[in-house]
C-alpha cells in the first residue's frame, strides 16, 4: 500500500494506550471523515458525546465558547466539488446545541463557488469560510495561465478552480468582507497581459502557473485550513499542493484586499512556489497552520503539521517556526529571496521517522502545558508529546477511520452532561451475516485488489457497499439470506 495512505490494517490497537500524568484536564473534539457525527472524547478515551446528522460532515467541526457545535455539512446536491462522505465540499454550516437542536444554519454556493474543508469562528461571533471559485478556461488563459497546464480533457474539463475566502456574519448571514485569490496571481508567461511580472520579484503574488503540470488538477490551490489571528488583525491559509502556508491582511476593505494591499504578507515552506527553485524546501503538502496563543510555550510562533511526501520524504513531522519581523513588526519577505527562516524553533520528528506518516489531513495544536497534541489522520491516531517528543496520551480510532482534525477543549465552565458514555465503531462501518455464522466488517477485511478504502469506494461508487458485501463474505460460504 502505498505509504500514508494504506489499506485498513485490522492488527492495530484501537482505544487507548498510552495515558501518563504528564497531560492536562479537557475533551478531545475529533472530525472524522465518512461520518455524519464529530466524536468528544475524555482522558479516559470514553466518548461522552456525539451529534448525529443526516449529512455527513464537511470536514470541520469547533466546540463554541457556549459549548455549542460549529460543524461544515457536505450537502449531496453541490455545483461542484465531490461531496457526500468525502466531505471534500461543503456548503452548509450549522451551529448545533448540546441536544443536537440546529439553532442556526447557513446554506451558501452558487454555480461557480462552493466550500470546502474548513472554516475558522472568530471572537466577534464572524465565521471565515473557505470556498472555491470556479473559472472557465478561457479566463484562466486570459489570465496568464498557460495553454499546457490547462486540463482540457480531464473529468473538468476547460476550468480552473481558484479559491475565494469571505467572512459572514451570522446575525444577518451577510458576506462582510472577501479576498480572492484571483486578485493576486501573477506570471511571466505573456508580457501582455496586466498581472505579467517575474514571479521571484513578486514574493507577495501567487504563480499561476505553479505547479507546472500538464495534467494539473482544476483544484490547483487546494487550501485545507484558515485560522485567525484577532490581536494581528491577520488570516493564515494553507494551499497544500504549494506547500507552503500564506498570511493574508484582514485589517483591510475588500476594495483593498482585491489590490496590492491584498497581496501575500508572508508565505514560507517551499520557495520554489514563488521562483526561489534552488533554495532548500521546508514543508511538504502540510495541514492546520496557526498561531500558538499568547501565555502558551511557543505564543506567537507558527505550528503546523507537515505531511510529507512519499518521493522525497515518506513521514510526517510537527514544525513550529518564529515568523521573521522587522522592529516594526512587519514581516520580512524580500524579492528574489527565499523567506526565513532556515532553522525551525521545535520538531516532533517519530523514531524511526516512517513510524509516524499520514500524507493527508491531519492537525496538531499547541497546549496550554507545552504538550502539542497531534491527530494523525489517515490512521486514524490521535497522540499527544511533551516538548522532549515523549508520548504522553495516545488514543487509536477503529481502524479505516480517518481524523481530520483533532483539538482539546476545556468544558470545565459549562453546564453540560459529560458523564455519558458512547460507542464509535468506525468512520465506514459496514459489516454483513455470512452463512457461516461469521460478521465480516469493513476495519477486519484487507483489499486484496485496493491499497485503500477511499480507491475501492471510487472504482465501484453507489455500488461500493455492495460489492464489499459480497467479496468480504466469499470465503464465509456467501451472504446469508
Amino acid at each position: 500500500a502505498p505509504p500514508g495512505f494504506g489499506a485498513p490494517d485490522p492488527d492495530r490497537p484501537v482505544g487507548l494506550t498510552v495515558a501518563s500524568e504528564d497531560v492536562i484536564d479537557g475533551y478531545i473534539l475529533a472530525s472524522i471523515i465518512q461520518s455524519t457525527s464529530p466524536v468528544l472524547m475524555d482522558r479516559a478515551g470514553n466518548v461522552v458525546k456525539t451529534w448525529d446528522n443526516e449529512n455527513f460532515l464537511g470536514q470541520s467541526v469547533y466546540l463554541l465558547p457556549n459549548g455549542n457545535l460549529l460543524r461544515t455539512t457536505s450537502l449531496p446536491d453541490q455545483a461542484f466539488g465531490q461531496g457526500g462522505m468525502w466531505g471534500f465540499t461543503n456548503n452548509r454550516i450549522e451551529e448545533v446545541n448540546w441536544d443536537g437542536e440546529t439553532v442556526w444554519s447557513y446554506d451558501f454556493g452558487e454555480e461557480n463557488k462552493v466550500g470546502h474543508h474548513d472554516i475558522a469562528y472568530m471572537p466577534n461571533g464572524h465565521i471565515l469560510i473557505i470556498a472555491f471559485e470556479r473559472h472557465t478556461g478561457e479566463d484562466a488563459l486570459a489570465n496568464g495561465l498557460k495553454p499546457d497546464v490547462l486540463d482540457e480533457n480531464g473529468e473538468h474539463a476547460d476550468e480552473i478552480w481558484s479559491e475565494v475566502i469571505f467572512e459572514i456574519d451570522p446575525a444577518t448571514n451577510e458576506t462582510v468582507w472577501e479576498w480572492h485569490v484571483w486578485d493576486h496571481v501573477v506570471q511571466e508567461y505573456d508580457s501582455e497581459l496586466a498581472n505579467y511580472g517575474m514571479v521571484a520579484e513578486n514574493p507577495g503574488r501567487i504563480n499561476i502557473n505553479y505547479p507546472q503540470d500538464p495534467d494539473r488538477d482544476p483544484d490547483w490551490l487546494h487550501i485545507n485550513s484558515v485560522a485567525y489571528h484577532a490581536d494581528l488583525d491577520q488570516i493564515v491559509l494553507s494551499p497544500r499542493t504549494f506547500s507552503e502556508f500564506w498570511i493574508i491582511d484582514h485589517s483591510i476593505s475588500t476594495e483593498e484586499a482585491a489590490g496590492p494591499a491584498g497581496d501575500l504578507l508572508f508565505r514560507w515552506g517551499n520557495p520554489a512556489a514563488h521562483g526561489v527553485g534552488d533554495a532548500e524546501q521546508h514543508m511538504y503538502y502540510q495541514h492546520d497552520p496557526g498561531w500558538i496563543p499568547e501565555g502558551y510555550p511557543g505564543a506567537g510562533h507558527m505550528l503546523v503539521y507537515d505531511n510529507g511526501d512519499t518521493t522525497n520524504r515518506p513521514y510526517s513531522t510537527i514544525i513550529e517556526v518564529e515568523l521573521p519581523v522587522d522592529d516594526d513588526g512587519n514581516y520580512i519577505m524580500l524579492p528574489n529571496e527565499p523567506t526565513g527562516p532556515d532553522a525551525i524553533v521545535w520538531q516532533y520528528v517519530a523514531d524511526p521517522p516512517e513510524a509516524f506518516y499520514s500524507a493527508f489531513i491531519s492537525s496538531a495544536q499547541r497546549l496550554a502545558n507545552g504538550n502539542t497534541l497531534i491527530a494523525e489522520g489517515s490512521g486514524g491516531r490521535v497522540f499527544e508529546v511533551t516538548p522532549e517528543g515523549e508520548i504522553a496520551w495516545e488514543y487509536y480510532f477503529p481502524p479505516a477511520t480517518w481524523v481530520f482534525r483533532a483539538e482539546l477543549y476545556d468544558l470545565s465552565g459549562l453546564d453540560v452532561d459529560l458523564s455519558q458514555k458512547s460507542t464509535f465503531e468506525g468512520g465506514i462501518v459496514w459489516g454483513k451475516d455470512c452463512v457461516d455464522g461469521t460478521r465480516p466488517r469493513l476495519h477486519e477485511y484487507l483489499f486484496t485488489e485496493y491499497d485503500a478504502v477511499h480507491l475501492f469506494i471510487d472504482t465501484h461508487g453507489d455500488n461500493a457497499q455492495a460489492q464489499w458485501e459480497m467479496e468480504a463474505c466469499a470465503e464465509h460460504g456467501g451472504i446469508a439470506e
